[in-house]
């Protein structure tokens, strides 16, 4: 007797669970894949660098809320601003607040063919000795390119690569102890200075300090790039009790709420123009892009549209362009269109050797330059203090032009500079200051 043969599976049942097999084995690689952008072992995207518990170095790109960076040929500038978050490293390491860093002077130098803001600062609070030990640790940690050199028993220098970036005053915790004398005596309403008990004419009072520049002097513009993605962020920003310049991507996501939005509170709108960055296509510049490869009128085509997108465009600036601003004629193109409809220029400065500011100039425009970035390190105290920075630069030059973004961190930082800013400088639109 033969056994009963196993009935056979459908023809179809072998067929579905191959294909089954088949897409979760493609979404698990998918989510692996994610894994490894999202943490920065793939080249695409590359990690964040960690600058401190609450802060890091601005992303190349970052979907969340910057979808397209790019990272600035100004390495010694950049140098800079991570002795300067060093500083204030090191006066938290002493339990000291932002209020014991004061800065005292700011000039722009240049040196290899790089600009860096020079800067005299005074630090108090505590022992001098301190100070110095607190800062030598903070420069060994966030600044290993900087070097610290004492040049008196109070005064220090911080240099990058031999080049000299901070002079630095350290103030004692307590002033020396001034012997007690009687009170000098006077006749009331005599011109003549008083007369100390010992017969001698009691010292003059402080020097007036010879940065103090008069109220009103200053003229600080602050933009605030990469704006169209976040209405929330807008919102923020029009709800500030100064002026801030909305430079908007042409073609975001919410392009046309945020514009609305800051044209209807009286702030200042500009066009964010995408163009071609050096990393180009590893680094993206997101859509309404100029290329140097294009000819003059796709250049012209693609910034006439994108100003149709944006009518309450005041001005320009560029989004990324380290290769595009180097390129003269593409720069010539560019300002053809724009001159057109009578916009100024912002040149956002994103490499050394840009001409996008000189060919403004000479094609007659109103034309300007960033003075400095705000938001390099994402930390709202070393975002506070880069303000501070763009204050003295306002306050030494006439007028001074500061570029951030729309992090949690600047926002945070432009609300509580809100506060505590130097009511000697007043905060103006771009448009509004004379041309650089």
């Amino acid at each position: 007797m033969t056994e009963p043969t196993p009935p056979s599976l459908p023809r179809w049942v072998l067929p579905v669970m191959g294909a089954i097999c088949c897409l979760i084995l493609v979404a698990a690689l998918a989510l692996g894949l994610k894994t490894l952008r999202d943490t920065g072992m793939l080249g695409d995207k590359p990690p964040a660098t960690r600058t401190a518990q609450n802060g890091t170095m601005r992303e190349q790109a970052d979907a969340g809320n910057l979808p397209y960076e790019e990272s600035l040929d100004a390495p010694l500038e950049e140098g800079v601003k991570k002795v300067d978050y060093a500083l204030l490293q090191a006066l938290g390491s002493l339990a000291l607040n932002q209020n014991s860093i004061e800065l005292n002077d700011i000039e722009l130098r240049s040196a290899g063919g790089q600009e860096y803001h020079f800067q005299r600062i005074r630090l108090s609070g505590a022992p001098n000795q301190d100070i110095a030990n607190a800062i030598a640790a903070s420069l060994a940690i966030w600044a290993q390119n900087a070097t610290l050199t004492k040049t008196t028993d109070s005064t220090y220098s911080i240099s990058l690569h031999g080049v000299t970036t901070h002079e630095l005053a350290l103030a004692q915790e307590t002033p020396p102890q001034v012997p007690e004398t009687t009170p000098p005596q006077t006749e009331p309403g005599s011109a003549v200075p008083p007369i100390a008990a010992n017969g001698t004419t009691p010292a003059p009072g402080p020097a007036t300090d010879p940065h103090t520049t008069p109220k009103g002097s200053g003229r600080l513009a602050i933009v605030i790039d990469d704006l169209g993605e976040s209405v929330s962020a807008a919102k923020k920003l029009v709800a500030l009790s100064y002026p801030v310049t909305f430079a908007i991507w042409p073609r975001a996501t919410h392009t046309r709420q945020v514009a609305e939005l800051g044209a209807k509170h009286g702030e200042e709108i500009i066009i964010h123009q995408p163009m071609e960055p050096v990393g180009y296509p590893e680094v993206r510049p997101g859509p309404g892009t100029v290329f140097v490869q294009m000819t003059p009128d796709q250049i012209h085509t693609i910034i006439a549209d994108n100003l149709k997108k944006v009518p309450e465009a005041v001005g320009i600036n560029n989004h990324m362009g380290s290769r595009f601003t180097q390129d003269r004629a593409a720069v010539r193109a560019a300002l053809d269109e724009l001159r057109k409809h009578n916009l100024f220029v912002l040149d956002s400065w994103t490499h050394s050797r840009t001409k996008l500011y000189a060919e403004a100039q000479n094609a007659g425009m109103k034309a300007y330059r960033r003075s400095v970035f705000i938001d390099v390190i994402r930390d709202v105290s070393s975002i506070v203090h880069q303000l501070e920075k763009a204050e003295r630069i306002a306050l030494t030059t006439g007028q001074a032009i500061a570029i951030g973004h729309p992090l949690p961190e600047t926002l945070a930082a432009l609300k509580q500079w809100e506060a505590k800013r130097n009511k000697a400088v007043t905060v103006v639109t771009v448009g509004s200051l004379p041309p650089q």
